[in-house]
């Protein structure tokens, strides 16, 4: 995940950041990948380490910014010819409907330790490669819903009752994956008039609609929102950086979660080569890894993809909601809901 860094997101190593010039060397794989999967001690760091020891190739990371800018600069490699990358690390299931024809199919190969996968997470057996999940979730401030006599919402609707006006953050569905997240979830509780109505009314409620996590978590952080929408995991990471009295904690409402799927995958004609097929594979197979994925829930603070992982103490009072499934498509419900929102 990426997704709790908050004060390291101005100090991304530019060791791991390389340009986009053609390279034939065999032994070279380029991997896109957003920019939190980058810097001291984060999971990308590791799997360079690990996949250079390993295989004696070389690896460099490109820097997208974000989940979906890294789809965007597949579509401009594509319309030009060009692939600048040969995998991209840290899709989601909310992007694969974009980004799959911009992938290659796996044919008759599937890296080791596919089966030891959880089946929801293979939201496609043929292109996408499942690394990591999380459960969206609200995630409260308990000393500021006590300082304003706040109770925990139980429910989606109750983000409509007059005492939690301008209390909580929520994520642009356009520009966020979290805020696609939420879409959703509202639209498996409500149907029809009764989900514009909602989005109606919540567009009067909020305290801001921010345009990605970072920016909400930060807001939610300085104290100005007892609500923000995010992960259960985010809850692991407090617990692990310090959090002993639970100030901050997840929040398990009686309505679904939707589930958040990160994945890689091969991109379309960047492989000149057996050797850098090899390459791509073995760096796909490694996420898999008993290593990587033992590493991954304090590294990305997202659960492993794997059943036989051992979770850190960190993730064991993590909250276990009601969960989504993960396939879907959003591209009707977004232009819908900015017509409900619309001033």
């Amino acid at each position: 995940m990426r997704h709790f860094i908050i004060n390291s997101l101005i100090i991304f190593s530019t060791v791991f950041v390389v340009g986009c010039k053609k390279s034939t060397d065999p032994t070279l794989l380029k991997v896109l990948t957003h920019d939190s999967m980058l810097g001291e001690g984060s999971l990308g760091e590791l799997l360079k380490k690990e996949f250079e020891t390993q295989t004696g190739a070389k690896l460099e990371y490109l820097n997208s910014g974000d989940a979906a800018q890294m789809v965007t600069r597949l579509e401009l490699d594509a319309k030009r010819g060009q692939a600048s990358a040969h995998v991209v690390l840290g899709l989601d299931d909310s992007l694969w409907a974009r980004a799959k024809p911009l992938t290659e199919s796996w044919q008759d190969w599937k890296p080791d330790q596919w089966n030891a996968t959880r089946e929801f997470v293979r939201i496609d057996e043929d292109g996408f490669l499942p690394y990591d999940y999380s459960v969206f979730a609200f995630m409260a401030d308990r000393t500021l819903l006590k300082k304003w006599n706040l109770e925990s919402p139980e429910r989606y609707k109750d983000l409509l009752r007059p005492e939690w006006k301008g209390r909580f953050v929520l994520e642009d569905p356009r520009t966020s994956t979290p805020g696609l997240g939420f879409l959703r979830a509202t639209h498996s509780v409500f149907q029809g008039e009764e989900l514009s109505n909602f989005w109606k009314s919540l567009s009067e409620q909020w305290w801001a609609l921010s345009p990605g996590w970072s920016a909400a978590y930060g807001i939610f952080l300085k104290e100005q929102a007892a609500l923000v929408w995010s992960y259960t995991t985010s809850e692991a990471y407090h617990r692990a950086h310090g959090d002993t009295k639970k100030r901050y904690v997840a929040v398990k409402l009686k309505d679904p979660h939707p589930i958040q799927v990160e994945g890689a995958a091969i991109v379309k004609g960047s492989l000149q080569t057996e050797a850098q097929r090899k390459w791509a594979r073995e760096f796909l197979t490694l996420l898999l890894s008993e290593k990587i994925q033992n590493a991954l829930p304090e590294k990305n603070w997202m659960f492993p993809v794997r059943g036989d992982v051992k979770l850190p103490e960190s993730f064991q009072d993590v909250p276990s909601p009601t969960l989504l499934p993960t396939k879907w498509q959003e591209d009707a419900l977004l232009n819908d809901w900015q017509k409900w929102i619309a001033k």
